[in-house]
């Protein structure tokens, strides 16, 4: 880092600015993002039970391309983090969406399983890529006291935008026959090659990666744009001493593999790939199976799917709840409290019997533990310095979502066709109980403090102030 003080500086203004017309914009871009990556794999719902139809497929096949998609992202994610870390957000961003965008839309013309298998995971492979970024950007942009609620508002809107397609598989298993459904869905996927236009006008690099790669001048203008929106002064004297503290001991950090294993991040890591990884199993679940086991239950496939659209919507207030709570009683007493009630409510689901607590049980399910998956990914992001962030929440999504969105997800099926809805919801709350149980012994607090600090192999107490 060629001079620290004045990182210090652009980076303690940028801190202390409240949301301005042009975080918001950005806020939208990574929203947006999330949402058409959101829509290629909420798609996979209606997509199992059409092709189920189509060719007529065994559990094992089903298992397969269920996990189709969570296979390519699993192998892309720590190539991407790495490349994220190399060569910046946004442009990995734009060229993951654009290669995810085109190998779905070709998915469509499949002519069998075997090929449909490939594109998915091919398409995985660039979703991989860009799935931790647009969380990694806002903590980056955001100041340290509003990460966890502008969290909690865009990923509520990705949450709620999960209902999509939802939504769209129900209108197109009923305006077209079930087994060309599929095939609808697949050509709607192709809509995110259109999204890299506004990506490569509008989106701004992150101002941490701006800062390891010396660019402080690009930096400047950015800050420099957001004080004259929100009415501040160009004070070239300011630092946090906590961010300045955070990059003096950092700074020799390089980025390697091993540094996210080595102390003082190792019990980080795996505290924060628990929560992650139990947060991951619950949403994979719900979503990818959610219409397939309420159907088991007599909803029929349309009503399925819309109760699995309606618990997303429910989510996504869940989530706006959760981020506001996180950054007033803190990251850590809000994940457990979450992750308690959701237990509760999956138990209480294995063995309902009424169609009212049917219901009763989804909306709270949903509330409860669906969100948290947002803030095992915030949580993970705020573990690690610049140099290794990319890194680490890629290592932290690749280990949650192989053992939860590849290997549990797998497995699925066969739970179903063994012990039906009961063991699928019961595997659900043991994983969220042994998931919580080092994060109340080891883990530690992040909220309303720098994201340099919350990542810094020092974690000062109290909150951090702005001196001259």
């Amino acid at each position: 880092m060629k001079d620290i003080t004045k990182a210090a500086n652009l980076l303690s203004r940028l801190d202390r600015i409240p949301v301005t017309r042009t975080m918001i914009s950005i806020m939208i871009l990574l929203l947006l993002a999330w949402v058409f990556e959101s829509f290629d794999v909420g798609m996979m719902g209606t997509i199992i039970i059409s092709a189920k139809h189509a060719w007529n497929l065994t559990e094992d096949q089903v298992g397969f391309l269920g996990i189709a998609t969570t296979l390519g992202v699993v192998i892309g994610l720590i190539p991407g983090g790495r490349l994220t870390d190399k060569f910046g957000r946004r442009t990995v961003l734009l060229w993951g969406t654009a290669i995810y965008g085109l190998l779905t839309f070709f998915s469509a013309f499949s002519p069998n399983l075997e090929t449909l298998i490939v594109l998915r995971v091919l398409a995985g492979l660039g979703e991989g890529a860009i799935f931790p970024i647009p969380y990694l950007m806002l903590s980056e942009f955001v100041q340290s006291n509003k990460r966890g609620i502008s969290m909690g508002w865009v990923n509520g809107a990705l949450t709620g935008a999960y209902a999509f397609p939802l939504m769209i598989g129900a209108w197109a298993t009923n305006a077209f026959p079930l087994e060309k459904a599929w095939e609808v869905m697949s050509l709607f996927g192709g809509i995110p090659l259109l999204f890299v236009i506004p990506l490569l006008i509008w989106l701004p690099e992150s101002p941490r990666f701006l800062v390891k790669k010396g660019r402080y001048e690009e930096l400047e203008k950015i800050v420099e744009k957001l004080e004259k929106q929100a009415n501040l002064s160009q004070d070239t004297s300011l630092v946090n001493p906590s961010i300045l503290n955070g990059l003096q001991t950092t700074e020799m950090s390089r980025g390697k593999m091993g540094d996210i294993f080595k102390p003082p991040y190792m019990i980080r890591s795996v505290v924060a790939y628990l929560v992650f990884g139990y947060s991951i199993y619950v949403w994979y679940v719900l979503n990818v199976y959610g219409p397939t086991m309420f159907s088991n239950q007599g909803l029929g496939v349309n009503n399925a799917l819309t109760f699995t659209a309606i618990m997303m919507a429910i989510a996504a207030l869940g989530t706006v709840v959760h981020g506001y709570l996180s950054d007033k009683y803190g990251r850590k007493v809000t994940l457990v409290v979450f992750g308690a009630a959701a237990t509760i409510c999956f138990l209480l689901f294995a063995y309902t019997q009424s169609y009212n607590g049917l219901i009763i049980l989804g909306i709270l399910s949903a509330f409860f533990g669906l969100s948290i998956v947002s803030f095992g990914k915030l949580y993970t992001s705020e573990q690690y310095p610049t140099d290794i962030r990319g890194l680490g929440t890629a290592t932290g999504e690749m280990t949650g979502r192989f053992f939860s969105g590849v290997a549990g997800l797998y497995f699925i099926p066969q739970l179903l066709a063994w012990g039906g809805n009961q063991v699928v919801f019961i595997s659900m709350a043991v994983f969220i109980v042994l998931g919580t149980i080092p994060l109340i012994i080891l883990g530690r607090d992040t909220h309303n403090i720098s994201v340099e600090e919350a990542g810094s192999s020092v974690l000062s107490k109290g909150k951090s102030k702005l001196v001259k």
